[in-house]
Parts: C-alpha cells; structure tokens; sequence
C-alpha cells in the first residue's frame, strides 16, 4: 500500500480513530505545507511557530506542541525525547526542520531549461503563461 502522504490528496477523517476517510482533493502536485485557520480565532500564537518540528508540528494548548512524522517515514527519538523524522529524498535537515535542496526537484516535478522545478502537470499544457519557462 502507498503511503497515504504520497496518494497528493487532502483527506478528511474521523480525529478520534482516522476512520471514515474522506477525499477532500485529490491530484495535487507539489503541495509542501497546508495551514488550518478557524475562523473563530483569529489572532495568537503556537510553539510550532517559535520550535518547529522535522516535519508535521501539532500545536497543543499551553504553547506546548506535539512533533509526529507521516506514516512510512523513519524517526528517531532525540534525548530531549523529541521526535525527529528522517527527510525525505531531496530535503535535508536545517534547524531541526526538513528543507527542499536547492536545484533538486520532487518526483513529481520538472526541470525546466533554466533548472527551475515547476510540476510536472505544467510540463507542455500549450499555456503561454511563462509559468514552466517553457515558450
């Protein structure tokens, strides 16, 4: 089974059990991050923001937060017993976070003459809107 992180979809499901999951969106292409707003608070802060995690930081009340790595991907538990996930292919570790090299692109992108990774359903859609570089 593939990791659910690599299916590029944005899933809703049950927060108690993951149950009853549910496609959202689905084909996605190059999605790094997603931020969750309620609109009922609009103003504050999280310790994800001053201590960020290696890659999924969960902000709990009390400015305190939770550091969870996607299902498939290797951890290892840090003697401050923080949770550190291993970075994925073309990301490497910088100030406790995971962070895309510079001038590698992700499986599902293109590199375009210039180097620049654009996503590979950009990649010659007759659009002359300069956004693959590609004229």
């Amino acid at each position: 089974a593939l990791p659910i992180w690599s299916l590029l979809s944005i899933f809703k499901a049950s927060k108690y059990t993951g149950s009853q999951r549910e496609v959202l969106v689905n084909r996605l292409s190059g999605v790094m991050d997603m931020k969750i707003f309620y609109r009922g608070k609009t103003t504050g802060q999280n310790a994800c923001v001053s201590k960020p995690c290696s890659l999924l930081c969960l902000p709990k009340s009390n400015n305190s937060r939770t550091c969870r790595c996607p299902d498939h991907v290797n951890s290892t538990l840090l003697k401050s017993g923080e949770l550190q996930c291993d970075c994925p292919r073309g990301f490497s570790m910088k100030n406790s976070s995971c962070v895309k090299e510079e001038n590698i692109c992700l499986p599902n992108q293109y590199r375009c003459p210039s180097g620049k990774c654009i996503t590979s359903m950009w990649q010659c859609d007759s659009d002359n809107d300069r956004r693959s570089e590609e004229h």
